[in-house]
């Protein structure tokens, strides 16, 4: 686990020692892939139309529950037939499926200008100290 340990002499004028090491860690990631509907390349125009030949009053006889389980049977049959399914590799995600890529610029733009404003030799923070210490004064 500890592959190296390096004493690289005092801290300041202190009697302790600073120390440096290497730590070799192994992880693994399963990444598991699943099935899901692709909704945006189904053929909705097929559907529809295989959808409006069906005399629904024929076919939804019965009480509720039976009704529910031919209605359903008959769309989840659509469904297969007109929307392609797509293969998503779970944990290899880089964001959350809700968060849009312009939220992700975002982010991204805001931790640039927070590492900006971190930075003390950046010429917009040296300004303001520099503004600060006279105002100090």
């Amino acid at each position: 686990m500890i592959d190296s340990v390096n004493a690289l002499g005092t801290f300041g004028s202190s009697d302790h020692n600073m120390l440096q090491w290497d730590i070799k860690v192994g992880t693994t990631q399963l990444y598991t892939s699943r099935s899901v509907l692709d909704y945006t390349k189904g053929n909705f125009t097929a559907m529809r139309s295989e959808l409006s030949r069906i005399s629904w009053i024929e076919v939804l006889q019965g009480n509720t529950e039976q009704k529910w389980a031919v209605f359903k049977g008959i769309l989840d049959d659509q469904i297969s037939r007109h929307i392609p399914r797509k293969i998503i590799a779970e944990g290899q995600k880089r964001k959350p499926q809700w968060l849009s890529y312009k939220a992700v610029k975002l982010v991204k733009r805001k931790h640039q200008l927070y590492a900006k404003y971190k930075n003390c030799k950046h010429p917009a923070y040296m300004r303001a100290a520099r503004d600060a210490n006279i105002k100090a004064f």
